[in-house]
């Protein structure tokens, strides 16, 4: 008995270290690349990100992620019942803490002058896409999921027998794409950075 509970406590352990990770590499992608050069995309922490714009900083992506997904975490207590995800809660609240601390590191921004600067605004969002989507693959992978649409997706999935990827996999599929296609559309030297200035 003993022993199957260590194993039990070391995969929990470990489940938690991958989700860990997952949601650090799910927020370098957003804090360090996406948002000190201007760009956004879909999801809730794109309208986070667009919402710090709009109030040049005033409201941090920190602050409206944790209120947007709090509404989203009573919504689905109150639909799927008080064991919904833990482990959602976790990243959550891992998410909001690691969007704040990374804004504090403007050294490690991609822009000119940054430690992961790459010189390159086409390479910019390609390696931002790349990043998040790894980090996003090992938070769903373990039962993590970093709220927002994941949470609007397992309602939909409960009411509408929907698959709970399958709403949001086009989403997340095609961030990359978006990435790439707004650094094509838009000359980066003429994107005016309005919510945060990029690093000296």
């Amino acid at each position: 008995m003993n022993k199957e509970l260590s194993k039990k406590i070391f995969r929990i352990i470990g489940e938690y270290l991958l989700i860990s990770i997952g949601t650090v590499l799910y927020c370098m992608a957003w804090e360090w690349f996406v948002v000190p050069n201007g760009y956004s995309s879909g999801g809730v922490t794109g309208l986070c990100i667009l919402l710090q714009y709009a109030t040049e900083g005033a409201i941090p992506v920190s602050v409206s992620f944790l209120v947007i997904n709090a509404v989203l975490l009573l919504l689905a207590f109150l639909i799927l019942g008080r064991g919904f995800g833990i482990k959602t809660i976790y990243c959550i609240a891992l998410s909001t803490l690691l969007f704040d601390l990374m804004t504090k590191c403007p050294s490690m921004f991609c822009t000119e002058g940054g430690l992961l600067y790459l010189g390159d605004s086409v390479l910019i969002p390609l390696l931002a896409g790349v990043v998040e989507g790894f980090g996003l693959g090992l938070v769903l992978r373990f039962g993590g999921s970093t709220g927002g649409s994941d949470i609007l997706a397992m309602i939909i999935k409960m009411k509408c027998d929907y698959s709970r990827y399958g709403a949001i996999e086009s989403d997340d599929h095609q961030q990359v794409l978006a990435y790439v296609s707004g650094t094509l559309l838009y000359d980066q030297r003429h994107c005016h950075h309005r919510g945060r200035a990029p690093a000296p």
